[in-house]
């Protein structure tokens, strides 16, 4: 089943925020997390060690609102309605822009938030490879409203 859910990266210590080159698949909203006093990115959320983290936080949507209507990154897993997997059609795009970011990461490292709008609160889970996290993914082992560091 199709769920309407934000893709949410954190590209940790970017100072300029940076666009993928080829980004005419997805609609991003970039927002600074560079300033000493700042607001949560999403209020009705409590993701607190998310929105303590500095760097660019992008949110992406497939390109227009139809599309992310008709034809939205995740599914819930049938199997276990608290995991996402992405659809088959956007797995390699969204391994690209984590990738991309990763390098555009100072430290080599992002935080990445599949965000559905609910009542579950961050958990935060420990650095795992880009790889693991695509193929967790994949497989529908990802939880929404977590917060996941991933290097390359």
């Amino acid at each position: 089943m199709a769920i309407l859910a934000d893709l949410n990266i954190i590209c940790i210590g970017q100072a300029r925020k940076k666009l993928p080159p080829d980004d005419n698949n997805y609609d991003i909203t970039p927002m600074s997390r560079n300033r000493a006093k700042l607001r949560p990115v999403y209020w009705q959320n409590d993701f607190p060690v998310a929105h303590s983290l500095r760097g660019w936080w992008y949110c992406i949507h497939p390109k227009g609102w139809d599309t992310f209507l008709e034809n939205p990154f995740f599914d819930f897993n049938a199997e276990e309605i608290s995991l996402v997997k992405v659809r088959p059609q956007w797995a390699e795009g969204i391994r690209q822009l984590l990738a991309f970011y990763i390098g555009q990461s100072p430290t080599g490292e992002i935080g990445v938030v599949i965000r559905l709008e609910s009542t579950v609160s961050e958990l935060v889970h420990e650095r795992c490879c880009l790889s693991a996290f695509v193929n967790d993914l994949i497989a529908g082992n990802i939880a929404y409203n977590h917060l996941y560091f991933i290097t390359a």
